[in-house]
């Protein structure tokens, strides 16, 4: 989940500043909203494609890559007994409240939004004409549309503005304008955390306009249009889901009419090459994510025994400890939590502060690293930092002890593979 989030951030926050930068100022209206619409898509579409491993696992190699997946540290005192620190499981269910709160307070207020449409719908006076339903309300509204019905107030329907204003919100109608923003809801529904979403759904909006405005302005004089824009002005309830005729953005909508079309239409043939740059800028961030890339390697290493099996330094899924996938009450990353706490607790069960450690009065951190097999079995053990005093065998012992235990083996491209895993566990001696 992790892994979705900062990549969908990764292509829309890069989506959002080429807009801003290159499209937005252009008079290419339906340009700009098929831009948006097809990279926030792409937000949401390339993040889910598996495997998205776009080089040859031997170039990553030759750039000297050491990626490597820590467990949590692991700390053994002087104490006879060991009770495993949930603080993780804690955190990790803090955050699922967190977000689940969000998730209802922003599916209630699109909600509230649906049921002041039914009730303007309900109590206004329908008309039906060529392509849509004219509603008469009685609210400060100026005029706003959704999906094929558009709102007017009673008294801007019966004055001489009513014919300019209509054929503004027609266009919203014609141009299925409401399904943009219906889409930008449910995407903030989900990623209500995340304020790139927010940047798009003001600037799908902001296009919205734009095109509305430029078709009026077909029809009669820009110095008439503007200044029923100013005119209009006025404050009244808005809500984020329909169209409203009058906004904030008036300034802009203004400037924009009076604007000279460019030439520059070629500037459009570049988001082609932008979209393949941010495939390709995912790949290469996956390296940074832990669920991310996964640096193959077929090595030898020194101390790991003769097998030249392929073993993964990081996978798309990772092995887990047995023991969580039977609860189907946990998500993914809610298994590798309770895998770990699973783990921790045989570790603690089975390890003991050596007497001659002890004795010694030895503290420090001892670093493991071995292999979880595409079988599910630990093999390999290395020690790759001892302190002495028995520490670094007593951890390579109880890893010993796990060959009759079956992991859940770790998963390249919906196969088994093997990866590595390192564990540090520090030796601390108590006030005891």
């Amino acid at each position: 989940m992790i892994r979705y989030i900062i990549l969908s951030s990764l292509i829309w926050g890069v989506s959002v500043l080429l807009y801003t930068f290159v499209f937005r100022n252009e008079k290419y209206f339906n340009h700009n909203r098929i831009f948006l619409l097809v990279t926030i898509l792409l937000g949401l579409v390339i993040p889910l494609i598996p495997n998205l491993n776009l080089f040859q696992n031997d170039i990553l190699s030759s750039m000297g890559s050491n990626l490597n997946v820590n467990l949590p540290e692991l700390t053994i005192t002087g104490a006879t007994q060991q009770q495993l620190n949930s603080d993780g499981s804690y955190i990790y269910l803090g955050i699922v409240i967190l977000y689940s709160v969000g998730v209802i307070i922003t599916s209630i207020t699109l909600i509230r939004a649906l049921f002041v449409l039914r009730n303007y719908r309900n109590s206004g006076k329908t008309i039906l004409r060529n392509g849509y339903k004219l509603v008469i309300i009685e609210e400060t509204i100026v005029a706003f549309s959704f999906l094929s019905t558009i709102y007017i107030n009673k008294d801007i329907y019966n004055s001489p503005n009513k014919t300019s204003i209509l054929s503004h919100e027609v266009v919203h109608v014609a141009q299925g304008h409401s399904y943009d923003i219906l889409l930008l809801e449910i995407i903030k529904v989900v990623f209500w955390f995340n304020p790139i979403v927010y940047v798009f759904r003001l600037l799908i909006n902001e296009t919205h306009e734009y095109i509305a405005d430029n078709n009026v302005i077909q029809k009669i004089s820009k110095k008439t249009y503007g200044e029923l824009l100013i005119n209009q002005l006025q404050s009244g309830v808005q809500y984020n889901i329909a169209n409203y005729f009058i906004n904030s953005l008036i300034k802009n909508r203004i400037k924009m009419m009076y604007k000279t079309k460019s030439k520059r239409k070629w500037k459009y043939l570049i988001a082609f090459p932008v979209i393949v740059s941010l495939i390709l800028l995912v790949n290469a961030c996956e390296s940074s994510i832990d669920t991310g890339q996964s640096n193959s390697i077929t090595q030898q290493n020194k101390g790991l025994g003769n097998d030249k099996a392929q073993i993964y330094q990081i996978a798309e899924e990772m092995p887990r400890f047995p023991g969580c996938e039977n609860d189907n009450s946990l998500s993914e990353d809610g298994k590798s939590l309770c895998s770990n706490k699973k783990l921790y607790q045989y570790i603690y069960r089975k390890l003991k502060y050596p007497k001659q450690a002890m004795t010694q009065g030895i503290e420090g951190k001892v670093v493991v690293k071995f292999v979880v097999d595409k079988s599910g079995k630990v093999k390999n053990i290395v020690k790759l930092h001892d302190i002495g005093g028995g520490c670094g065998d007593a951890v390579v012992k109880v890893f010993e002890q796990m060959k009759d235990i079956k992991w859940i083996p770790g998963k390249q491209g919906g196969k088994d593979v093997s990866v590595f895993y390192t564990l540090p566990v520090v030796f601390k001696l108590d006030s005891n």
